[in-house]
């Protein structure tokens, strides 16, 4: 794993763990998804710094995973 790929992990890492955390404290789903979202857009992200080359700026990163 590069640099880029870690400090993406560990973004993704902070956006689940929010995620796990606001999840049935009577948040909506609507609100909790949104941190799962973002975690599944930075883990694509990490996934496509393989490459040694920026992704591209875009939030459909998972749909390409």
């Amino acid at each position: 794993m590069n640099q880029h790929q870690q400090l993406w992990w560990e973004q993704a890492a902070c956006d689940h763990a929010a995620f796990k955390e606001l999840r049935g404290q009577g948040f909506a789903q609507c609100h909790t998804l949104q941190f799962l979202q973002m975690a599944t857009e930075k883990i694509a992200k990490a996934y496509f710094w393989r490459s040694g080359s920026p992704p591209p700026k875009s939030h459909a990163g998972f749909v390409q995973f």
